[in-house]
This record gives structure tokens, C-alpha cells and sequence, in this order.
């Protein structure tokens, strides 16, 4: 059975920015053993967050490349955004974007790869935490 990731912006700009240890999730996707699902929420906190670090020409050509890719993309619908208004209100703490992160996770039955310490706080998914720290 193939592993299913949820993958959070931060991951995905280590990936862009070369991190072998983000890459290997990668490798497993192309290699037909993993999948990995993004939510259109987090899509788009992938994009801004990517324009204020390298620009707008360089962020809409990587979105463009992820469109592109095998990764799917999962737009929010009527239970999803209703598991991420439940998590977002249990969990003050919680960004909106990692509540849909999570409730994609729940729906899909898959881990979270994020950076984002709080996603562990709630123990609400499995998830694999990425350290902004790399050696």
C-alpha cells in the first residue's frame, strides 16, 4: 500500500530550496510508493509566503511546476471545512491554514509533513515534523 503525506507549505519550500531530507518524500511520489496531497489552502500559503521570499515570477512558476506535478491537490469541500472549523475552534493556537491541513489529513487518512510545531500540539494526525535546522 502506497503512503499517503499531506504536504504543508513550509516542506515544500525546503523541497525547493534543495533539502535532501524533504526530496526523499519526493523520490518516493515519482517512484510510485507515496502520495502526496496538498489543500488548496495551503497552496496558497505555499504561494504568498513564497512571493515575499524570491518574488512573484519565481513563486507562479513553481506553482505552476506543482500543478504540473503528481502531487494532488485537494480543494476544500463541505466536510473538510467542517473538521477544520471544529479543529480551529478547539485549538486556539491553530492557523486556519493548519486546520485545513489536518482535517485534509483526517479525510484522506494520511500523515502531515509540515515544520510547524503546533500541528503536533494537537495530536490530531500523525504527522512527520521537518526541522528548519538542517545539518
Amino acid at each position: 500500500m502506497k503512503e499517503k503525506y499531506v504536504i504543508d507549505a513550509g516542506p515544500l519550500s525546503l523541497f525547493f530550496a534543495g533539502r535532501k531530507d524533504v526530496k526523499e518524500f519526493f523520490e518516493e511520489m515519482y517512484n510510485d510508493n507515496a502520495i502526496i496531497y496538498m489543500n488548496e489552502i495551503n497552496l496558497a500559503e505555499f504561494i504568498y509566503n513564497y512571493i515575499s521570499k524570491v518574488g512573484k515570477d519565481t513563486a507562479i512558476a513553481r506553482h505552476r511546476f506543482i500543478r504540473n506535478s503528481p502531487i494532488n491537490i485537494v480543494s476544500p469541500d463541505e466536510n473538510i471545512t467542517e473538521i477544520a472549523a471544529i479543529l480551529k475552534s478547539k485549538y486556539s493556537f491553530l492557523s486556519l491554514a493548519d486546520a485545513y491541513l489536518i482535517a485534509t489529513a483526517k479525510k484522506i487518512g494520511g500523515r502531515v509533513i509540515t515544520t510547524d510545531e503546533d500541528i503536533e500540539k494537537t495530536k490530531e494526525v500523525e504527522y512527520i515534523k521537518i526541522s528548519l535546522d538542517y545539518k
